[in-house]
């Protein structure tokens, strides 16, 4: 899953724009690639900013990561629990092409870009935040 569609490079493709061009265009790969843009991971809206304040009120590493930058609870776990929870997910196949040097992601018309699925949209915000929170309790009872 990758975590960006836009202006500014996503930090894998933009770490290896090469590698990450040639995942994107391996056809038997790229049926299985999903997408969670940037939008997506963040939002301004109250189920965000009330679940950042109730990630902040415990003591493990995930309230220590919310308490220092409130974005950290998001992208890489707004992706994971996509990819674990893909019905709570609304998806729409969109082509897409990886500039082989910036490692820009952009969409494309192309037939040489074949779509793969991209995260439309996000309407279980309180419930990702719940579940944060209940992995957070699980690790303190472990």
């Amino acid at each position: 899953i990758c975590k960006s569609v836009g202006p500014e490079p996503e930090f894998n493709c933009m770490s290896d724009p090469l590698a990450a061009a040639t995942v994107f265009n391996l056809q038997w790969l790229r049926r299985m690639i999903k997408v969670v843009r940037e939008d997506i991971c963040i939002s301004n809206d109250q189920s965000q900013i009330d679940g950042v304040e109730r990630l902040c009120q415990g003591t493990d590493i995930l309230a220590s990561l919310a308490q220092s930058d409130g974005h950290a609870c998001v992208f890489d776990p707004v992706a994971a629990y996509c990819a674990l929870h893909p019905n709570h997910i609304e998806w729409r196949d969109v082509g897409l092409a990886i500039d082989e040097e910036s490692g820009l992601i952009s969409e494309s018309k192309a037939s040489s870009c074949p779509a793969v699925k991209v995260a439309a949209q996000f309407a279980g915000r309180v419930e990702y935040f719940d579940w944060l929170v209940q992995l957070s309790q699980e690790k303190k009872k472990k």
